[in-house]
């Protein structure tokens, strides 16, 4: 699961049975996950050669809990604004704009598929 948010990006896998591993590819993005909405501590591994260097573990119930927590801050009408206001503009705001590009790319094919039906 890839999950963007204004405070960071994180993909998620299961890690063990009732585990959940959050990876991010920014150590700040994990560390204002685990300061805002989690009320474990986990230890944030760094894996220099991994393809997500920095990772959590936690109980699925706490990644739950999490994602219900960056659910109830959504009370904006513009995803990449907000992420704006709040980073600044930073890399990730650009990845941000980069990823809507791509998205967008997506609906359009898909609309012309739809066209030619």
């Amino acid at each position: 699961m890839w999950v963007f948010t204004t405070i960071g990006f994180y993909s998620a896998v299961a890690s063990s049975p009732g585990t959940v591993m959050v990876r991010a590819r920014d150590k700040t993005h994990l560390e204002v996950l685990i300061e805002k909405h989690l009320s474990s501590k986990p230890e944030i591994i760094t894996s220099p050669n991994a393809d997500y260097r920095y990772r959590i573990i936690v109980p699925k119930t706490d990644w739950i809990t999490a994602m219900i927590g960056l659910t109830t801050d959504v009370d904006y009408s513009n995803f990449k604004d907000e992420t704006h206001r709040i980073q600044g503009q930073n890399v990730y705001v650009e990845a941000l704009h980069d990823v809507w590009k791509t998205m967008y790319r997506v609906q359009t094919k898909s609309e012309h598929k739809e066209e030619r039906k």
